[in-house]
């Protein structure tokens, strides 16, 4: 790409190099910036259907303010403080939580206000466009300054006082006006491409789910003698197969349901692993709680968990269920429990039959709050399942194991290239929005 013809150091930590012929600025130089003070006594209550929108952090969606799931609020508490009243164009920063979130507030037609949890910005002096901080606050100076400013400490709120002091380089208003468009024409193809590599990735998990339930409920054999099962939402089974609750084809238990006290990791302490654990198919100890020998022993009583089993969590994202591969002990909380010792049905082919829309149906249709809830383990031990001999289970995993890593792979290669996608837009945009790139004569659609 392209280089400005000369450069100079901007004497900012954050920014360093800059074109010879930009200067920078501060926040506080050439910005209005206002939040509301607290919550004024808000609450929730307030909250009614038609009036000003409320709008909070939760409300930006890829860079704009969607009106569509903002709250609303009384005329009265919109009059309550007319320094966060909103105007079109007005730049939106989140200063709680996830703090830097940035959007625009356009196309609204009433009145807006703010909650506690957001600054409204706006320039002064002409100094620059709100396109062009748009861009600057979403680069990669603008994360810098933030590290910068925590020195050692994990910031959870950006106060005004510290947002003011953000330096950034300052081109003149008509290449302000390039780099913005420039930006926003550029990260729209990136943004549209990575869209389709999405859902490329959608369609491949669809066509993994079908090929899993097709396995699973109607057997590899599409020659073989079928039977109606009796059950509407199932259809027609092999012949051959026997269909009974989970229960009577192996022992399924549960974890504590209870939050035992956590102590320091040590020799005598226990990972508690619990949902958020288990991913991709995988038991992550990085993360887990610990609790002690005493607790670990009250809560095996019930969950007895050993290498081989599969545990499953039952809230939350129910349905990924993942295969003990390690014979570290550990305890399980508001996690399912699948004995394969003693079975006749084997780990792999648990986990596949977990992962079927057979069993998602069920959830849906039996579980509190669907698939996104919580799933007793009365409902785990009453679905209906499958029993097939060994050959045939052995020959269904080894299908399956087949055809689903294939498509994995696809998805973890896809994956990468989103990745990089990502990774390339926001170097783009740094590199831009800091002149390292020069964009004056890109020819924009």
């Amino acid at each position: 790409m392209k280089r400005y013809p000369a450069y100079k150091d901007s004497g900012v930590e954050w920014i360093g190099e800059i074109p010879e012929h930009w200067g920078n600025s501060k926040i506080k130089y050439n910005t209005y910036v206002k939040g509301r003070i607290g919550w004024q006594g808000l609450t929730t209550s307030e909250y009614i259907d038609e009036g000003p929108f409320l709008v909070t952090g939760t409300d930006f969606q890829q860079g704009v303010v969607d009106w569509n799931t903002c709250q609303h609020v009384s005329e009265d508490r919109y009059d309550q403080d007319e320094y966060i009243q909103l105007q079109e164009n007005d730049l939106l920063i989140t200063k709680d939580g996830t703090i830097g979130k940035i959007a625009l507030a356009k196309d609204f037609h009433g009145k807006a206000t703010l909650n506690s949890g957001v600054f409204v910005t706006r320039p002064r002096n002409g100094t620059y466009t709100n396109d062009f901080m748009f861009w600057i606050l979403n680069s990669k100076v603008f994360d810098e300054y933030i590290e910068f400013i925590k020195t050692g400490t994990t910031i959870s709120h950006l106060y005004q006082n510290t947002f003011v002091e953000f330096a950034y380089p300052l081109p003149g208003t008509a290449e302000q006006k390039q780099i913005a468009n420039y930006l926003h024409h550029k990260t729209h193809l990136i943004g549209t491409l990575i869209e389709k590599k999405q859902k490329q990735i959608e369609l491949l998990q669809e066509q993994r789910a079908a090929i899993i339930n097709q396995a699973v409920t109607k057997g590899l054999n599409s020659s073989v003698k079928m039977k109606d099962s009796g059950i509407e939402w199932l259809g027609e089974v092999p012949e051959h197969w026997n269909i009974l609750k989970l229960k009577h084809l192996l022992r399924v238990k549960d974890g504590t349901h209870a939050t035992p006290p956590y102590i320091v990791p040590s020799e005598l302490a226990y990972p508690l692993v619990t949902s958020k654990d288990i991913k991709n198919g995988n038991i992550d100890f990085s993360e887990a709680k610990f609790i002690s020998e005493e607790d670990h022993f009250e809560v095996n009583k019930r969950s007895d968990v050993q290498e081989g089993d599969v545990i499953m969590p039952m809230i939350g994202t129910i349905g990924n269920p993942a295969i003990v591969k390690t014979a570290r002990k550990f305890s399980i909380k508001n996690v399912a429990l699948f004995k394969s010792s003693n079975s006749p049905v084997g780990p792999r082919y648990i986990c596949f039959f977990l992962l079927s829309d057979c069993v998602a149906k069920q959830f849906n249709l039996l579980s509190r709050g669907g698939v996104q809830g919580f799933v007793s383990l009365d409902i785990l031990r009453n679905l209906v399942a499958f029993k097939l001999s060994q050959n045939e289970q052995k020959q269904t995993v080894k299908h399956l194991d087949l055809v689903t890593t294939k498509i994995n792979n696809n998805i973890n290669a896809i994956n990468t290239i989103i990745e990089r996608l990502s990774e390339y837009r926001t170097t783009l945009i740094s590199n831009v929005v800091t002149g390292k790139i020069d964009v004056r004569d890109e020819v924009i659609p």
